[in-house]
Formats: C-alpha cells, structure tokens, sequence
C-alpha cells in the first residue's frame, strides 16, 4: 500500500532532479570560470598538494557530499581534504576536456613517463 508520504516523495523527484541540475551546471560554470594556468615546465611548488586550486562550489560541494555536513567550515580531516582535493582534480580535468591539468594529472603522467619511458602507455592514460 502506498502511504501520502510515499506519493508526495514522488510527485517532487522530478522537481530534485532538476536541483540536482541546476546545481552541477552551476559548479561547472565555477569550475570554468576559475581557470588558473600553471607554467610550463611547472615548479614544485604548483604541484604539491597545497596549491590545488578549487573553486570554492566545487569544494563546498564536495566537503558537504563526502561528510555530510553543511556548517561552512574549512576545517576537515586530512583524509576528507585529500578526497576532496583528488575528485576535485579528476572534475576539473574532465569539465575542462584536458585543457586544465591539475597537479595530480601532470604528476602521474610524468611518473609515468620517468619509470617507463613508454609513449604508447602515456597515451593510453590520456
């Protein structure tokens, strides 16, 4: 038997999805709009892990889907900031079609090229 609750929480899922929408086109417009150009050959210091450089949406986003919270403090564990840091780079490099390589992208690639010296195997990962 279907209870009021049940029919009420499916009359909003089409209305939810269309947040959810609206939402991930907004972090994409952030994401976008932050561009930041790393020089090239990149120094060290652009590839550590501190200068990972999110759009605040895109952290907050993520922060908020990875712990649930939504109190706006910065201060999470490191494992929650590392997370966060890893799929912000994976979304950044996605949205972006490549155009934006964060560190973790540089840095595999050139792990990569250094143990194998292999074109074909860097190809592939792209």
């Amino acid at each position: 038997m279907v209870t009021s609750s049940q029919q009420l929480d499916n009359r909003d899922t089409p209305s939810k999805v269309k947040q959810i929408q609206q939402t991930g086109l907004r972090i994409r417009d952030a994401v976008l709009s932050n561009n930041t150009e790393l020089s090239w050959p990149p120094k060290p210091s652009e590839l550590s892990e501190n200068a990972v450089n999110l759009s605040p949406e895109l952290d907050a986003f993520l922060c908020t889907l990875l712990t649930g919270n939504i109190e706006g403090t910065n201060e999470y564990p490191h494992r929650v900031r590392r997370l966060v840091n890893s799929f912000g780079q994976d979304i950044i490099y996605r949205i972006t079609g490549g155009r934006q390589k964060p560190p973790k992208q540089i840095l595999l690639l050139y792990a990569v090229k250094t143990l194998t010296n292999n074109v074909e195997l860097i190809q592939m990962l792209h």
